[in-house]
């Protein structure tokens, strides 16, 4: 009876041994990565679902019903912008120790400025070697030379940055931003002409529009945060009351993230449905496109994985790896701002950034720093100058690079955000006033906008690790101590959880305790 026993024991563990190998392959890899998966697959099935269906001439209503669903998700994520801005860049600012702050905002200005100065670099050096506009001929290309440019451009657009940074009312700043209006004023018959638009005056006037003034609420988020942190002990209610309106609105975005699938389903059906000519596009566009396709390669998988090597010393894939999420969404919703929640999810969950990093970092990258614009606006200039025959010098293009670089400082982080506008600035200080084939980038902006958005996300992300690694001595010290639960598909849990033993340390006058993320800082 022992032996027949033993026997059927055989079978038994050698079917545990096939499961537990079935188990072992890409199950677990599966359900760790779903929600990327799931993401994935709603983002291209719509948008190649859109493009079959093209030939079925729906009428734009039925469009705007299909695209209904993924416009409410973007405006579940656009909702908690406005909060999430707030408590991440007072929550990291006030919890740095004395003296940090400094050094933390030095180093993150440091590398976006020097990052948005080798973009446009990049660009402008990219349309020269290439030359893509000798590709084009005009007579396969309608002209279009309604447009023009004035000057005056690029002072109205820093006085407008300055104005907005420092709103006169601060909550009527979360739904409204002042511009400098302008019209134009044709006097044919006038006496005193001017030499360079003969007969057209032009009247400025300070006016509002509808959407969030973000520069006005970092501006008022970092000076709200560094009040706080001299309070000292006097501002520890008000922290704690920030901090936990802070794990709120991160719950709120865990639940919306859930939706996001679903939405990025009905919203990239919608742009698939209203694409328009994208063969014939790449037909006239090609080599252009090519070229910035190729910067944008290089920009990604090359730049800054070699800049995160050299500064974090650490291998770049797993960290680009972790961005999937971040980068989807960036080219879904082509805004910065929809996509700062994932953002934020992907650099303390996946990668596992200092909170004290990610919560000042992301939102002032997000305002301020637009890697894929900077490089765009200057390729764009100088393809645009070949296609008119106006060779452009070393001057010429330098001012181009800077124009772009001041320029996207005050660029809306939103879809949308008025590049057409901008390229036009910077053709205008180039000499360049009226753009005859404008309006082949207009109808390439669905596209590209996707491709700068990502490039913005991507940089912000990166700048965060080489802030993190410089800033090092400045953050706690036992924030490896710290994990999450399931990084992509898990709530987020606002304490920290303490998995790993560690050994009690003893009082001291040189360590504390950070407000931002609980672990201790030790002071020199």
């Amino acid at each position: 009876m022992a032996v027949e026993a033993a026997e059927e024991q055989k079978p038994a563990k050698s079917r545990e041994k096939t499961r537990k190998r079935a188990n072992c392959g890409c199950g677990p890899w599966i359900r760790r990565n779903g929600f990327l998966l799931l993401l994935l697959v709603s983002t291209v099935s719509g948008y190649v679902l859109g493009l079959f269906l093209q030939s079925q001439k729906l009428s734009n209503h039925t469009i705007l019903l299909i695209g209904f669903p993924g416009q409410l998700v973007l405006r579940a994520f656009l909702m908690i912008i406005v909060p999430l801005l707030f408590c991440s860049l007072v929550l990291g600012v006030s919890s740095l120790r004395k003296g940090g702050d400094a050094r933390m905002v030095a180093v993150t200005i440091g590398f976006f400025l020097g990052l948005s100065t080798m973009s446009a670099i990049m660009g402008a050096s990219a349309g020269h070697l290439v030359h893509p506009g000798r590709k084009i001929t005009s007579g396969n290309i309608q002209a279009q030379s309604t447009l023009s440019g004035r000057r005056g451009v690029i002072l109205d657009s820093m006085l407008d940055l300055l104005r907005n940074a420092i709103p006169g009312n601060i909550i009527e700043a979360t739904f409204t931003k002042e511009f400098t209006h302008v019209e134009m004023f044709n006097l044919t018959n006038s006496l005193d002409n001017n030499p360079q638009n003969p007969g057209i005056i032009y009247k400025k006037s300070i006016q509002k529009k509808s959407g969030v003034n973000f520069m006005g609420l970092l501006c008022f988020s970092i000076l709200f945060g560094c009040a706080l942190a001299t309070l000292g002990d006097k501002g520890e209610a008000l922290h704690q009351v920030i901090d936990q309106l802070n794990a709120v609105v991160m719950k709120i975005m865990h639940y919306f993230l859930r939706l996001l699938p679903l939405g990025m389903f009905f919203w990239m059906f919608r742009e698939g449905l209203e694409s328009a000519a994208p063969m014939q596009l790449l037909e006239y566009m090609g080599v252009f496109l090519a070229t910035a396709f190729g910067c944008i390669a290089f920009h990604q998988f090359i730049l800054l994985p070699l800049l995160y090597l050299a500064i974090v010393r650490k291998n770049p894939i797993p960290y680009h790896m972790n961005l999937l999420p971040a980068i989807l969404t960036a080219f879904g919703t082509s805004s910065s701002a929809a996509t700062l929640p994932a953002t934020v999810r992907c650099a303390e969950e996946s990668n596992k950034v200092n909170r004290c990093v990610t919560r000042f970092v992301l939102p002032l990258g997000m305002v301020v720093h637009m890697n894929g614009g900077t490089f765009y606006i200057p390729l764009s200039a100088v393809f645009l100058a070949q296609l008119e025959g106006i060779s452009l010098g070393m001057p010429e293009t330098l001012v181009i690079c800077v124009t772009a670089i001041l320029l996207f400082i005050a660029a809306p982080a939103t879809a949308g955000g008025g590049n057409p506008v901008y390229l036009l600035t910077v053709l205008a200080a180039a000499g360049i006033n009226k753009p005859q084939f404008i309006s082949l980038f207009l109808s390439m902006e669905w596209l590209m906008e996707r491709f700068r958005t990502v490039m913005n996300v991507v940089a912000d992300s990166y700048v965060a690790a080489f802030v993190e690694k410089i800033c090092a001595k400045r953050l706690p010290l036992d924030y490896d101590d710290i994990e999450y639960a399931s990084p992509v598909l898990d709530g987020y849990n606002p304490s920290p959880v303490v998995v790993k033993d560690t050994p009690p340390q003893s009082a001291s006058s040189n360590v504390n305790i950070c407000r931002c993320c609980g672990s201790r800082i030790e002071v020199a």
